[in-house]
């Protein structure tokens, strides 16, 4: 397998710019709003969890396999668990509780992977792109911080 040069990565980011552009740029400005009400900085984030295992979810064939091992050491003081935005509802429906969720797509959609559970979202902090689907921020209970 060969490496992607200097310019083939180059290539690869002007075509997805091009591609998707308009929609970041829609969704940044509506996001903008959520942004300016949330009054956070991650400047709040700072040293925080430290001390704590972090156990950090991603979406694949393997967390299905591993929510009962998370769920054993997601109950202890100090364990934090985070996610990626599509595996929010697998670990509420296992009844974790994630203390970060990370959107970071502007096309993942809210209505399958947030909507079921944001009502459960208070206390857990949403870390968005600013140009992420505005419906997760506009819903969100818990925190918001936002990201470039």
């Amino acid at each position: 397998m060969s490496k992607l040069s200097a310019k083939d990565i180059l290539t690869q980011s002007k075509s997805t710019l091009e591609q998707w552009q308009p929609k970041w740029e829609a969704q940044a400005k509506e996001n903008s709003v959520f942004v300016a009400e949330s009054k956070t900085s991650h400047k709040e984030l700072i040293m925080l969890g430290t001390g704590k295992t972090s156990i950090v979810c991603a979406m694949g064939a393997s967390l299905e396999h591993l929510i009962p091992v998370i769920a054993k050491y997601a109950g202890n003081e100090s364990v934090e668990v985070s996610c990626v935005d599509k595996a929010f509802g697998p670990l509420m429906e296992a009844g974790i509780t994630p203390k970060y969720v990370f959107v970071a797509d502007g096309n993942v959609s809210y209505e399958k992977y947030c909507q079921p559970w944001v009502d459960r979202s208070e206390g857990v902090n949403l870390i968005c792109n600013v140009s992420a689907n505005p419906l997760w921020p506009k819903n969100w209970k818990g925190k918001r911080y936002f990201y470039v």
